[in-house]
């Protein structure tokens, strides 16, 4: 969970200017601090009013149902987003609801309004939310190799109530696992209710003065940053990166963007890193598609991904000028 500044497998510091405090990185909690609350009370002092016109708060929870089920394509790919990212150990739900985020900015950009209202902006990364505790369980009872924090957690009470992760648990033990799916279910129904009778009277945060807002929200997120590691430089990491967020929005620069190279940029380092040392230094591990056929194809999903857009704007151009 840190924007790793260290190298990540060798104990050679980088980027730490001789700085102590730097050794173990800026942690990603406090940059998330500083990127939206931040960077969001800098925004806000700066208007005189939340909204620019009076609001009612209206709507109903049939209204919200119905809107879901409206966007059936964004629930079901979100949901799939949520539960691959959560099958893979060290990425967690705050990667899989940026990354399916994204994604339906990207795919929905010529009939979304993200930022200004757009449903499926809240449908994607909810949908790929609680999937992703779902997925993350399939390598911790499969494997032994847990998919997020909070797993690694529940791997050790598995362990220390002496259960065997792996064949065993869906073989003897069968019925641990499926206490354990059913415990799943039943806490999303707790969390419906809970959302249901909470959230309404949460709401009224809403019609707090903004003068009261602004600092209780800046002050609580300097005590946070300062609270992860008792490190300075987390609360300055808050300051300086709630700087670049503030201009960064001003300037339609992708803020999402900069989170998910934060959280994922270490997790790709590392295992770039492993797979060069498995391959004796050779790049080839990642395009040979005899031996190592997954990853070809996944290096050639990526350059999909990214030169996609690129050569369908040229077809269309050349579409539209013949």
């Amino acid at each position: 969970s840190e924007m790793c500044i260290r190298d990540s497998l060798s104990p050679r510091p980088r980027y730490t200017f001789g700085q102590f405090g730097l050794y173990n990185g800026i942690d990603f909690v406090a940059a998330l601090i500083g990127m939206f609350a931040f960077a969001e009370m800098m925004k806000l002092a700066a208007q005189k009013q939340i909204s620019q016109d009076d609001l009612d708060i209206a709507g109903s929870v049939r209204e919200g149902a119905k809107t879901v089920f409206k966007y059936p394509v964004t629930t079901i790919k979100s949901g799939l987003i949520g539960m691959g990212i959560g099958m893979i150990p060290g990425s967690g739900a705050t990667t899989s609801t940026f990354v399916a985020y994204a994604e339906e900015a990207r795919s929905s950009a010529t009939d979304g309004s993200f930022g200004d209202g757009d449903p499926r902006g809240v449908i994607a990364p909810e949908g790929a939310n609680n999937p992703t505790v779902s997925g993350s369980l399939i390598p911790t009872l499969s494997f032994g190799i847990p998919g997020s924090g909070s797993t690694a957690v529940l791997l050790g009470g598995i362990l220390m109530h002496g259960l065997q992760p792996g064949p065993v648990l869906f073989g003897e033990q069968l019925h641990i696992t499926y206490a354990l799916f059913i415990s799943l279910f039943l806490s999303n129904i707790l969390i419906v209710v809970v959302g249901l009778t909470v959230i309404p009277y949460a709401s009224k945060i809403t019609e707090i003065d903004t003068n009261l807002i602004i600092p209780m929200v800046i002050v609580l997120s300097f005590a946070g940053a300062y609270t992860l590691n008792q490190n300075w430089w987390d609360v300055g990491a808050v300051v300086v990166l709630g700087l670049l967020g503030f201009y960064m929005v001003r300037y339609n620069y992708s803020v999402i963007a900069f989170v998910l190279g934060i959280v994922l940029g270490p997790i790709a380092e590392q295992n770039f890193f492993r797979s060069l040392q498995i391959s004796g230094g050779e790049y080839t591990i990642f395009v040979d598609p005899v031996n190592q056929p997954l990853s070809f194809l996944l290096t050639v999903a990526i350059l999909v991904v990214l030169f996609g857009p690129f050569v369908k704007g040229r077809v269309e151009r050349a579409v539209s000028r013949t």
